[in-house]
């Protein structure tokens, strides 16, 4: 699905959903930047749950690590006002079912923060699923029929969340990409641990390759010396050949002779003799070389 758009000089074109994600986070760089900067001066709990009312209601802000790094926010946790900084938490990490467990002791939602949970829901399950059931769409997000849930879904293909296509015939959600979320802290050694393993397994995956490489030139070597070795007895077996051939032309060379007369007692033409013929040339030998 892509989004249309309109230019200064009203050109219209289509911006893939690589282009939107990358729009969408420069849109929420700056906005959650802006949400920061607000809060960094502001010290009451009461004023810093106005921030973060504004923060999950904001339409184009997906993450929240930023303020939730922030010391006066961390403070709320020991404020009467601890259900805000949960509730933040939960859309840095959480699912909407996450916070319908907990919907007695969290603050009421608003239409679209309720909205937005559910897109940020979407984007969880797209992370570990390539193909996602409409039922279990429905389930875990709370909605009474498909229409809705397909508006939910195309809503977040618009806004970059995710890309992918709706299969009505199968009743599915099928996802080739999706935004990642925020990060718990405690997620943070096992990625570093991961990350590790991945880089021992690419350090031995390059000594192989490079083990290659050397086995791949030193056989190209030994080819070369054998195509060189190969074409020097060629040349030399040419060259013995060319002796011998020099050779035998000089040994019949020595039987040259010129006016010499030799009987011819072959047989001729009926009703003739031999004759003898004075010709220029070699003249008939017998086997042991001597004229005839």
């Amino acid at each position: 699905i892509n989004a249309e758009y309109g230019g200064q000089n009203q050109n219209k074109g289509l911006l893939t959903n690589i282009q939107m994600s990358t729009i969408l986070e420069l849109t929420q760089g700056h906005q959650i930047e802006s949400f920061v900067i607000s809060a960094k001066n502001v010290k009451t709990p009461t004023a810093l749950v106005g921030i973060v009312s504004q923060v999950l209601s904001a339409p184009n802000v997906f993450v929240f690590g930023e303020l939730l790094a922030m010391e006066n926010i961390k403070q709320l946790k020991n404020s009467a006002e601890k259900a805000y900084y949960e509730l933040l938490e939960i859309f840095a990490y959480g699912t909407y079912a996450d916070y319908k467990a907990r919907e007695n002791e969290l603050p009421t939602l608003t239409k679209p923060q309720t909205r937005k949970l559910k897109q940020l829901s979407i984007t969880t399950l797209a992370a570990k699923n390539r193909v996602i059931p409409y039922d279990l769409l429905l389930k875990n997000l709370d909605i009474p029929n498909v229409r809705e849930l397909e508006d939910l879904v195309i809503d977040c293909i618009y806004q970059g969340l995710l890309e992918g296509k709706l299969d009505q015939q199968r009743s599915q959600l099928e996802v080739d990409m999706s935004i990642g979320r925020d990060i718990k802290p405690e997620e943070f050694s096992k990625i570093q641990a991961t990350l590790e393993a991945w880089y021992q397994q690419s350090g031995g995956l390059l000594d192989t390759i490079k083990q290659k490489i050397d086995w791949a030139k030193e056989s190209q070597d030994r080819q070369k010396t054998h195509k060189a070795d190969f074409e020097k007895k060629i040349e030399s077996i040419k060259a013995n050949l060319k002796a011998i051939i020099e050779q035998d032309i000089m040994m019949d060379s020595s039987g040259h002779f010129e006016g010499a007369e030799y009987y011819d007692h072959r047989p001729h033409n009926k009703g003739r003799k031999g004759l003898k013929s004075k010709v220029k040339g070699n003249a008939p030998k017998d086997r042991r070389g001597r004229n005839m």
